[in-house]
């Protein structure tokens, strides 16, 4: 008999436990303990969205439609033949199961959902029809014989995919055919005459699942104007919604859906479409499902869509750029609006997102080398902020406002010059003797040059006592250094992101360098194509280490006498207020390298910054394969030290003018914590954009054998659709992977523990 997939407890949970026959499930059912005492637990809540939340936390799950590798329809292995209908809020589930069971030959399992006010039952389909078809062919005959309401059928569970919460019923019922050792091809079912006509125009699918919505945000999309009504066209709506107005989120739903309604109205799709996309991707959304307040299906949906459509009649089907492209998302306005004041005073320059977006950036990471004294554990190590930062669009897209970052520094760099100045005086002035005793006076530097060697940047950061920052505009300056004959300074800037002991000697000169804790930054623009030339591989280390923001702008002319401000004076002034800023945390590092004050977060957003990270990298190792992840991983710590930075010159703010050498301690704000949050949201799109268009542009390591190539990228365990995914990143047509996989199956290299799965190792 063909099977079914099961899953661990929690929605989020999409990755198969396992497979199983039907007539599996009513031991299950009856007998599994943990099933009872929590369907019980459900029951005795009073509140359906107490229900609702415990039911997506703690019940495993089927998907009747068949086996999958990841719970959504594109990761379909092979279908079962069976198909769920979901009934909802009826009075008395006992009596119509029985009913049912009595009038219904091919009903073929049949238990009472979770809440105890529902029925889960389980048909044979009818293979030569859809799934979709079948559903509403079963929903029909339902509706025709017995009595029950149009509504309590959810036609959101009308996808091949959709998961199937399992609870206790010591009733299950299971048809008994079952015990004749029938197969499922044989059994027998509702035979359609005609397909049905859905309500809904035939563009209406459901292709995409509701935790799918998020994963959606990282894949290219492009609005498909022949197909105005279109499911895919609809997530398209709602990621520019999202990058317009911020996530769906429990007190922003009703004006979330609002805007959503005028956007689906401009691009002309039908009202009662948009509608019933939306139940069907927001069914089991956690701003929905998991709400402590009630979602009002008619006040926060159908109104709202009705009102809109009729408010903006005129502009219906008015959306016709059809070159449209929806290219990584900007940083959010309350980023700004929440920063530190010498922040947002500086943004609020730059009226252009993406000028301002680079600028913020940029500040953020002169600012992340301008805290020595600061630290925070993480991962059980000591972190300072120091971050790497990568600028990457095309000429002219607004790249050049980092140069206004360069100018913040000069006051900095001008105040270690005079001091060098002083000393230098002062060391000149002494005797012969005298100065065998000095160390002779060395220039600090805030900025390293990208145009230099690996001797060179270990001894301005030696002078330095650690910190500085390498800045260039030009990407292609850093990587043709790192290249060059003397050069080769990868492993460097690796160490300098984690903080790693440098020791450099060199007997020519007696030179002997150590230094133990180094915290340097990097700053740099370039055009898209020149990240290729800095990286030889996605998997280089020195990737996952870079914000990453990559953009294109639209082509416009700029007024370039439109505001009239000059900025010269206005960041000269800035750049003051920046060394006054950090002056105290300069200094009382360099007298002082062994103090420190200690950075943390508080539980509560601890917490939240890991169920946060856990789900996307989730997400994106189920998209994209474990590539990814080191990007992923490190984006936590990047975090974590945008967190570190906004902190420190928060801190910073409070207390100029007052001695910080009895402060111990920084302890992150909410509003910090959750700008820094907002920010590695989006940084996270950017990451994965640029990672598609290296993996696309071959730009992985090759040792001159395709098969071979093919071979070291696939997983240890993977499925035909995943290594048919991969062999797409690197231009394997899909008859050449086929082949491979045959051939390494053949060299005993790859064993099939079953059809269409594959390990790696000896058959």
């Amino acid at each position: 008999m063909k099977r079914i997939s099961m899953f661990d407890a929690g929605i989020k949970n999409t990755v198969s436990i396992g497979n199983i026959t039907l007539t599996d499930l009513p031991l299950i059912i009856k007998c599994d303990e943990d099933l009872r005492i929590v369907t019980a637990f459900i029951r005795g809540l009073t509140s359906k969205e107490k229900q609702n939340e415990v039911k997506c936390y703690e019940l495993k799950y089927v998907t009747f439609g068949g086996t999958f590798s990841i719970r959504k329809d594109s990761g379909l292995i092979e279908e079962s033949g069976l198909i769920c209908i979901d009934i909802d809020e009826i009075e008395n589930p006992p009596q119509l199961k029985k009913q049912i069971i009595a009038k219904c030959e091919f009903l073929l399992l049949a238990f009472i959902s979770p809440r105890g006010n529902g029925l889960k039952l389980i048909f044979g389909r009818d293979m030569a029809f859809s799934y979709k078809e079948n559903y509403q062919a079963y929903s029909k005959y339902l509706l025709d014989n017995f009595e029950i309401s149009k509504d309590s059928i959810d036609q959101s569970c009308a996808s091949i995919s959709k998961a199937c919460f399992l609870c206790h019923d010591a009733d299950v019922y299971l048809n008994p055919i079952f015990k004749q050792g029938i197969e499922v091809e044989k059994i027998p079912f509702l035979h359609i005459q005609k397909p049905e006509e859905l309500e809904e125009n035939n563009e209406h699918t459901f292709e995409v699942n509701t935790f799918e919505l998020s994963q959606f945000l990282f894949k290219p999309v492009v609005l498909n104007f022949e197909k105005r009504n279109a499911v895919e066209n609809f997530i398209a709506l709602c990621r520019v919604c999202i990058k317009h107005n911020g996530d769906f989120i429990e007190g922003n739903r009703h004006n979330w859906v609002l805007k959503l309604a005028v956007l689906c109205n401009s691009f002309g799709m039908d009202k009662n479409t948009a509608i019933r996309h939306f139940k069907c991707v927001f069914a089991n959304h956690p701003a929905i499902a998991l709400s402590k307040h009630p979602f009002d299906e008619t006040g926060d949906l159908t109104r709202p869509f009705d009102d809109m459509y009729e408010k903006y009649l005129d502009d219906f089907e008015t959306w016709n750029d059809r070159n449209e492209v929806f290219t990584t998302p900007c940083l959010p306005k309350e980023v700004f609006d929440n920063s530190p004041h010498f922040v947002k005073k500086l943004t609020g320059l730059f009226p252009d997102e993406r000028e301002r977006d680079v600028f913020f950036l940029g500040l953020l990471t002169l600012a992340s080398t301008c805290f020595p004294l600061v630290q925070g554990v993480y991962d059980s190590r000591r972190y300072r902020a120091n971050l790497f930062t990568f600028i990457s669009a095309p000429a002219a897209s607004g790249k050049g406002v980092l140069s206004w970052v360069s100018k913040m520094g000069d006051a900095i760099h001008e105040n270690f010059l005079n001091e060098f100045k002083r000393d230098f005086a002062e060391y000149q002035a002494l005797n012969e003797e005298q100065r065998k005793e000095q160390p002779k006076p060395e220039l600090k530097r805030l900025f390293i040059a990208a145009d230099n060697t690996s001797a060179n940047m270990i001894a301005d950061l030696s002078i330095n006592q650690l910190f500085g920052i390498i800045y260039d505009n030009e990407a292609d300056t850093l990587t043709k250094a790192n290249k060059s004959e003397h050069g080769n300074f990868s492993n460097l800037l690796r160490k300098f992101f984690q903080h790693e002991t440098i020791h450099y000697e060199r007997k020519t000169n007696n030179q002997n360098i150590i230094i133990k804790e180094p915290a340097c930054s990097i700053l740099i623009s370039g055009t898209p194509g020149q990240i290729d030339k800095m990286v030889d591989d996605v998997e280089n280390g020195l990737v996952s280490r870079f914000i990453f923001y990559n953009y294109v702008s639209p082509v416009k002319w700029k007024d370039v006498f439109a505001d009239g401000q000059d900025f010269h004076g206005i960041f000269k002034s800035s750049a003051v207020e920046l060394l006054q800023l950090t002056n105290q945390f300069f200094y009382d590092f360099l007298s002082n390298p062994e103090r420190e004050i200690l950075f943390e977060l508080t539980s509560d957003q601890k917490k939240k910054r890991s169920d946060w990270f856990e789900e996307k990298t989730k997400n994106l190792d189920e998209l994209y394969g474990s590539d990814i992840r080191g990007s992923v991983m490190r984006l936590g710590l990047i975090q974590f030290r945008i967190a570190m930075v906004l902190s420190s010159i928060r801190t910073a703010e409070n207390t100029l003018g007052q001695s910080i050498k009895e402060r111990s301690k920084i302890v992150c704000t909410d509003g910090d914590f959750n700008a820094s949050m907002s920010i590695v949201d989006v940084l996270l799109h950017h990451a994965v954009n640029v990672f598609n268009k290296l993996k696309k542009r071959g730009v992985v390591k090759r040792n001159g054998n395709p098969k071979d190539n093919y071979y070291e990228s696939l997983p240890i365990k993977f499925n035909r659709a995943k290594a048919m995914e991969i062999a797409s990143y690197s231009g394997i047509k899909e008859k050449t992977a086929e082949n491979y996989l045959r051939q390494l199956a053949k060299d005993e290299k790859l064993k099939k523990p079953q059809h269409n799965h594959y390990e790696k190792g000896a058959a």
